[in-house]
């Protein structure tokens, strides 16, 4: 917030023909906490039906929230098993994904109140998304769930990905980055997961 509020005032005092003695701000690096996938899959089953499929297609495509909120009816094509992201968010691009056919088919289960399939999910969904992870995390004796946002879920899925194909181009138009220098995380993290496994 800093840094960025430092850009803002530059391109103020630019306008006015002025300058400044700008501080330096450096955004501390730090790897993303990823789930495992069996976590995530915990944690899906327990949810109730509506975020559930929710959460499970945010797995399962590594979207952006926003993103999946904003899918429509017609972007989901049962027949091919595939989700279409036309509305990308933070300068993205538009991609098509493949899907498990068990997604597929909660999808299509879900009663069609709109032209999106998730409506009004993300206020809903916010308001009890803390509540179920500390239920279920006590349950299961993990803290870990805790941790899981659908952020982390897309992390899970980019990192799985370079993981099976070790292409960061692939995951680059999997994510929608426009830069494979945004998917570059991915790289260090299997990285360095593979020397954990070595030490």
């Amino acid at each position: 917030m800093k840094k960025s509020a430092v850009v803002a005032y530059t391109h103020f005092l630019k306008m006015q023909g002025l300058t400044w003695e700008k501080p330096e701000y450096k955004i501390p690096e730090n790897f993303p906490f990823v789930p495992l996938e069996e976590e995530a899959d915990q944690l899906i089953a327990a949810l109730g039906k509506k975020n559930s499929v929710f959460v499970q297609t945010v797995k399962e495509t590594g979207a952006r929230p926003g993103e999946v909120k904003r899918l429509k009816w017609m972007d989901i094509n049962k027949e091919s098993g595939i989700i279409i992201i036309r509305n990308p968010e933070k300068g993205g691009r538009p991609r098509v994904l493949d899907v498990s056919s068990n997604l597929i088919d909660r999808i299509q289960q879900l009663p069609r109140k709109s032209e999106y399939v998730f409506p009004g999910i993300i206020h809903i969904f916010y308001q009890t998304f803390g509540k179920h992870k500390k239920a279920i995390a006590h349950k299961l004796n993990n803290p870990r769930i805790t941790q899981i946002t659908l952020c982390s879920l897309r992390h899970l899925k980019g990192t799985m990905e370079y993981h099976k194909t070790k292409d960061a181009f692939h995951v680059r138009d999997l994510l929608g980055h426009k830069s494979v220098i945004t998917t570059e995380t991915y790289v260090h993290m299997e990285a360095r997961a593979q020397m954990n496994q070595r030490t």
